[in-house]
């Protein structure tokens, strides 16, 4: 998303314009164009491709300015960067529940810094549809470009200052696509949210577009078969939005069917008569405001059903009614934010400029961390009941906090057992609950039903610890799943164990959670695996909206959130069934469909129990919510 001359490129334009609607489309309705979120590599391959003909043409020139470039790059991201920030900020306070209000402001300071693709890939699969909730989840591609504009002229000018020759260059590239590709070739197997945040992993997109720039400066363009060539590109780029989807490598290897056909149009002097011009015209101009209206999507896509929780058209209608909102709020946030500054003559500040960006930047800094410090203090919205406020509050009894539930980096096996979390008894059922803050919510339920039964619970639950053998960066976590997984099967105490966890949306991490569920049979007990809530992320808000008639909440809101609701829990149960012949051979797991608990259809899926909240936010259940499931669980 780099600065632009007047005299621009259509071809470029166009390119943007196709990245950003598959982006903007992928995020409306994912299913409508499953690989649409490959419109971030489109982004990374023309940043490529622009900073290093840029760089190179003025380095040649000798009118190349480290200040003047960096300068530049400030008026054209920031302005509206920070605008789209502060907005967010506003709107999260006005319309989020405290836990959300604490999430968006931690991630907004992130973005202040240009550092959250680095907060997300601690935090956030960004294939997660029940985490993938943050208003400001999309900047984490701002992230790994800013980070890019700040290494990538460093190595462009020290090298050629050194060598003072472009084939040197040319093999530098070469070197650092070749390096960034097999890395991120082989972290996509083993730790995909490593390959997918970070700018290592990445830096081989962003080649692919220097290296076409080298070429171009040195060979020039080439008109003949340009029009066919970038008609070809922008065929085989669109298949690719279609047949690749969330399962797939990306990046690596596979993201060259996208990235290739993209750069090698760079080469080629597209001419284009005037009517077709004029044709075009409408896709240069979303080209044009493309890095505005990639910062207000995601924002009114996450706040869209917050501000408009009765607007339930035809599925299509609503989704051209988001785009089109979409668009006007990019265009306007171009017209009166970004264009103004960005295009101020001088490359220095000017006190418009610079007041914008400082005043802009203290403003969000200020609230953020006064969310972030008195999150638990907002009332809102305000219409919550005392009810709802208790249930979205966390409990701590609900869940053994710092007993058996823990939020600490490093938890030792010997520490559950000298909290009494880990005890077993030859005369009862003996039922262990693993997992991270989902499994632990049924702690107190399944306490309280074993006072009545002949059962003895067990509890190993770790905070933001799903119970996957998936390699993560949280080595904590995945040290923790591993001492956990072999305690039980060396103990072989336990006749049933109860696992449950905020599960990713996503083919891979479910295989992996197959060899989770493998590893603990072999401890010889019996497994139940609870799927994912029947959940929406605006449940709170919505019951807060409507406390006043709790016994009209069914009819008033399900309308709007069934088919979310139903879809995710009913989605994981399915897929679980069918990877099981091919992953992994269970023969003593029993999966649990939440749909099965909180739905008798897909327009009856249950949020209150005579009158009390089954949830607390949008990951999990309340106190009551809890004991609903606990009560209906097949446990004999």
């Amino acid at each position: 998303m780099l600065e632009v001359k007047k005299r621009q490129r259509v071809d470029i334009q166009i390119w943007r314009c196709i990245a950003v609607l598959a982006v903007v489309i992928f995020h409306i309705k994912p299913q409508l164009l499953p690989g649409g979120y490959l419109g971030v590599d489109v982004f990374f391959a023309v940043s490529g491709y622009l900073m290093t003909k840029h760089i190179m043409d003025q380095v040649e020139l000798g009118t190349w300015s480290m200040q003047k470039f960096f300068k530049r790059r400030v008026k054209r991201l920031f302005p509206a960067l920070y605008t789209v920030i502060a907005l967010t900020l506003v709107a999260a306070i006005v319309f989020f529940p405290p836990d959300r209000v604490e999430t968006t402001a931690k991630s907004s300071i992130a973005a202040i810094f240009a550092v959250s693709n680095f907060f997300f890939w601690r935090t956030t699969d960004y294939f997660d549809t029940s985490s993938s909730i943050d208003p400001l989840l999309h900047t984490w591609s701002l992230g790994v470009e800013e980070q890019f504009y700040l290494i990538w002229p460093l190595i462009l000018f020290g090298f050629s200052r050194i060598f003072k020759s472009e084939k040197a260059l040319f093999v530098l590239i070469l070197c650092l696509f070749g390096i960034s590709i097999i890395s991120s070739e082989y972290f996509v197997r083993i730790n995909s949210s490593t390959a997918f945040y970070l700018l290592p992993f990445r830096i081989f997109e962003f080649a692919i577009g220097g290296f076409f720039a080298l070429l171009v400066r040195k060979y020039g363009t080439n008109s003949r078969w340009a029009k066919t060539t970038f008609l070809i590109s922008i065929l085989i780029t669109s298949m690719c939005f279609f047949v690749l989807n969330d399962s797939s490598k990306i990046p690596g290897v596979i993201a060259l069917f996208v990235l290739l056909p993209v750069s090698i149009t760079f080469a080629c002097d597209l001419k284009l008569k005037p009517l077709t011009l004029v044709f075009l015209k409408p896709f240069k101009l979303i080209g044009d405001f493309s890095y505005s209206l990639y910062l207000v999507h995601w924002p009114i896509i996450i706040f869209w059903p917050l501000l408009f929780p009765k607007f339930s058209p035809n599925e299509i209608i609503l989704i051209v009614v988001k785009l089109v909102v979409c668009l006007i709020s990019g265009f306007l946030l171009y017209r009166y934010v970004e264009t103004p500054l960005r295009e101020q003559k001088s490359n220095s500040f000017s006190s418009k400029a610079m007041s914008t960006v400082i005043i802009l930047f203290i403003f969000n800094m200020v609230i953020s961390t006064y969310m972030v410090n008195r999150a638990g203090h907002f009332v809102s919205p305000s219409e919550y009941t005392l009810e709802l406020r208790n249930a979205i509050n966390k409990n701590g009894n609900q869940y053994a906090l710092n007993r058996c539930f823990f939020e600490d980096k490093i938890v030792s096996i010997e520490r559950y057992k000298e909290n009494g979390c880990l005890k077993t008894s030859p005369k009862k059922l003996n039922v262990l609950l693993f997992g991270d803050s989902i499994a632990a919510q049924y702690s107190l339920a399944l306490n309280e039903l074993a006072k009545s039964k002949n059962w003895e619970i067990s509890q190993i639950t770790k905070s933001a610890c799903s119970p996957i053998l998936e390699k993560s960066p949280n080595k904590d976590c995945e040290e923790h799943n591993l001492r956990a997984i072999s305690f039980v099967q060396n103990s072989r105490g336990f006749d049933l164990i109860i696992v449950a966890g905020n599960f990713y949306n996503s083919r891979n991490t479910r295989i992996f959670l197959g060899r989770t569920l493998e590893l603990l049979e072999k401890s010889e007990a019996k497994i139940m695996l609870l799927g994912p809530h029947v959940r929406d992320d605006i449940v709170p808000r919505l019951l807060g909206q409507y406390s006043d008639i709790p016994t009209k909440v069914d009819e008033r809101i399900y309308d709007h959130l069934a088919d979310n609701m139903f879809a995710h829990a009913d989605e994981f149960h399915s897929e679980i069934q069918s990877l099981q012949p091919t992953y992994f051979k269970l023969e003593n797991t029993l999966s649990i469909s939440m749909s099965d608990i909180f739905c008798e259809d897909v327009k009856e899926c249950k949020l209150l129990v005579s009158g009390k909240s089954l949830y607390r936010d949008q990951i999990h259940l309340s106190p009551v919510g809890a004991e609903w499931v606990v009560n209906q669980l097949p446990i004999e």
